[in-house]
């Protein structure tokens, strides 16, 4: 999102879900942002910036809020929102300074700092004391409101080495594309295809697949275990 046309449109992006233009203080109440959604405010000025956090703050917590800047503009603009109200506990969830520390000085390198925090805080984020490693948000989301035909794969058990554990989730779509992983290696290529072939069917598969250290090291693979995995059609009303 972006004011400027010139730099928010679909050619510079093509492979955004969404690109919206237009003025932010008109655009965000229009995005319905909750607890769900991870906010990192990167606009063109300081000015803007403030703006944007304001309206954030006084509004519905999103699950991650990041605004980039030094510590001494960010500072002063957290003493202004005290000073017109804003609760303590609500500045004290912005992120800042924004992004992992990994002395990143170019463009991309600050762009993956900032990708990576959203990575962290997703994958380690507790609700209610759970730790919320599993929930793929993106998958739920595409399964309840896509449109596209597809199979989902659910982890059931796993023992052993694995990434991913139970509750993981993965759709593969009917160009063999996926959205998720159910940890990766040759378990998930397997479950990639069997999942191709349950598009359409109705039915559902439980998969089970076991690999140990010699078979893992043979096929070159670094983890290995055992995991049963539900490969069902998504079936769209």
């Amino acid at each position: 999102m972006d004011e400027r046309e010139e730099f928010s449109n679909r050619e510079r992006f093509p492979h955004a879900k969404k690109v919206i233009c237009g003025k932010f203080t008109d655009v965000l109440p229009t995005l319905n942002i909750n607890k769900n959604d991870y906010v990192a405010i990167v606009t063109r000025g300081h000015s803007c910036d403030g703006d944007c956090l304001y309206y954030i703050l006084t509004h519905e917590l999103p699950g991650y809020l990041g605004m980039i800047g030094s510590k001494r503009r960010v500072s002063a603009q957290f003493k202004m929102f005290r000073e017109m109200g804003v609760p303590e506990e609500k500045i004290a969830q912005v992120h800042n300074p924004i992004g992992l520390p990994i002395n990143g000085v170019t463009p991309p390198e600050i762009a993956i700092s900032i990708l990576a925090e959203l990575i962290l805080e997703k994958r380690t984020k507790k609700t209610d004391g759970t730790v919320q490693t599993e929930l793929d948000y993106e998958v739920l989301l595409e399964w309840l409101n896509g449109t596209r035909p597809c199979a989902m794969a659910t982890i059931l058990k796993a023992q052993g080495s694995s990434p991913r554990k139970e509750g993981a989730k993965m759709l593969i779509f009917e160009d063999k594309s996926i959205l998720g992983s159910v940890g990766g290696g040759l378990a998930e290529s397997k479950v990639i295809e069997k999942g191709h072939e349950m598009i359409g069917s109705g039915g559902a598969f439980l998969f089970h697949f076991v690999m140990d250290a010699d078979v893992a090291a043979r096929v070159g693979m670094a983890c290995g275990g055992t995991f049963d995995i539900l490969i069902e059609d998504v079936v769209r009303e």
